[in-house]
């Protein structure tokens, strides 16, 4: 026991000390990924799409279901694939659930999955299982009255290694009866998700981590909400799903850069991982937050970033009537720009 425990402590400690920055590919070979729950007010498509640059072939699955499909990526191009929603999406919150889905190709590849219904779409960027991580702060949204109709706020926890051991800390009251601030521990096998939601606060900030620092697993993590407008303005609602970086990735440098045509500035979401951790906008000191805690702001215009301590970054599209101008809300990380 010894033997086999000493070189994974060892490993731990080198990827804690290699800090935060680590370069982060979303290319690969092999992926773990899961889908979080749609509104199905319509029936919900999820989609699979796979670019290469070099012909490839591969092999897409879903373990807890026995269901799999081989397929062939032709040189710079995509292919599509459509897994089945009833087996693939979560449900509820608090259940462990069979739907993980894993890729593993011949060559290097990038994939994105579409969690997309009418009315109700977003993608996201999957991250290769060499770039996930064991130590993650949630980005979601949850909009309060004022902002019409929010479903419920939510993340997704994807293991790709038998015995995963992960602590949750949630950052609102979840629907199945936890209670915020409060940790409680699952133990997920290779393929299985958990699903947390929450119908009275926003997610974000909630920690999902190992609950050893011994402990190597890396696991994948997936923040947004369940159906939502994005702003206190009204109109349309959408699905929002993005993929987490892990601390490990986090960066101290972001470039916002505004969507084109919208009006009045975007939705910006900052988390800290570490207590007194400050924020400048311009150079200028614009925010002091806590390990955990989260600031939301409406920003105009290209603005510059800078932090003392690694910081992670959320750009939110809002609602049609915010400004009058034609777009869905829908959510992505910001990549800083130390990557």
């Amino acid at each position: 026991m010894l033997q086999t425990r000493l070189p994974i402590f060892i490993c731990c400690m080198i990827f804690h000390m290699g800090g935060f920055s680590q370069l982060l590919s979303t290319e690969g070979k092999e992926f773990w990924f899961g889908f979080m729950e749609n509104h199905e007010v319509n029936p919900v498509s999820l989609e699979v799409f796979i670019s290469a640059q070099n012909s490839t072939s591969g092999l897409i699955e879903i373990p807890g279901f026995n269901w799999s499909q081989e397929f062939i990526v032709g040189q710079d191009s995509t292919t599509r694939i459509v897994v089945p929603t009833n087996l693939a999406m979560a449900n509820g919150s608090g259940i462990i659930q069979s739907g993980g889905i894993h890729i593993q190709t011949e060559k290097i590849v990038s994939v994105y999955a579409l969690n997309n219904r009418s009315f109700s779409a977003d993608v996201a960027v999957i991250l290769p299982i060499t770039a996930l991580g064991k130590e993650y702060y949630v980005m979601a949204h949850r909009e309060s009255n004022g902002g019409g109709p929010s479903l419920f706020s939510e993340f997704l926890v994807v293991a790709a290694e038998d015995n995963t051991s992960i602590e949750i800390v949630p950052s609102a009251n979840t629907t199945d009866g936890k209670p915020a601030g409060v940790a409680f521990t699952i133990i997920l096998n290779a393929g299985q998700v958990y699903q947390v939601q929450s119908g009275s606060g926003d997610l974000t900030g909630s920690k999902v981590s190992t609950s050893s620092l011994e402990d190597c697993t890396n696991f994948a993590v997936f923040g947004g909400n369940e159906w939502t407008r994005v702003g206190l303005c009204g109109g349309l609602q959408d699905h929002l799903y993005e993929q987490m970086y892990p601390v490990s990735t986090w960066g101290m440098n972001f470039s916002l850069i505004p969507f084109l045509t919208r009006l009045g500035g975007d939705i910006y979401k900052f988390i800290a991982s570490e207590d007194s951790t400050e924020i400048l906008m311009d150079s200028i000191f614009f925010r002091s937050l806590d390990a955990g805690e989260f600031y939301q702001s409406t920003i105009a215009g290209a603005r510059s970033i800078s932090a003392n301590k690694p910081i992670s970054v959320a750009q939110f599209s809002r609602s049609t009537r915010c400004d009058n101008q034609l777009g869905d809300p829908f959510m992505i990380m910001i990549s800083p720009d130390e990557q």
